[in-house]
């Protein structure tokens, strides 16, 4: 039966995204050259994500969004001192990213996202 979730698969337009999820805390465990895309392993805060460069791919949809994957959602200590800390690794490594307003979910949970360079949403939840 099932054990646990074995990796979220993001498909990217270029390799300035593999450089992104490193500044998330994501290592580099290996990649591999398809004749359509390139694949790219990465470890970090306990799961994998495999992101597939292709910059063939249409863009995301935004409104309304496409089925499938909405966000991906990190699990933080404390809200505005990691987005702090997220700002200041991305400026250093050269993204400008922006913060939607802080809201609260129904279970009382305070989040915030942001986007990946390929609009991916990204949710920071305390």
């Amino acid at each position: 039966m099932i054990k646990g979730l074995r990796h979220l698969a993001i498909i990217v337009s270029e390799e300035k995204s593999v450089a992104f999820y490193k500044v998330l805390g994501f290592e580099e465990t290996f990649r591999t050259m398809r004749e359509y895309d390139e694949v790219v392993m990465m470890d970090g805060h306990g799961m994998t994500l495999m992101l597939f460069v292709d910059p063939k791919h249409p863009e995301r949809a935004d409104n309304p969004e496409n089925l499938g994957l909405r966000n991906l959602a990190f699990k933080v200590d404390q809200l505005e001192s990691s987005m702090e800390e997220v700002r200041e690794a991305m400026k250093e490594a050269g993204f400008e990213i922006e913060y939607s307003p802080i809201c609260t979910n129904w279970l009382g949970c305070r989040y915030v996202f942001f986007r990946d360079p390929d609009g991916q949403p990204i949710g920071l939840h305390e």
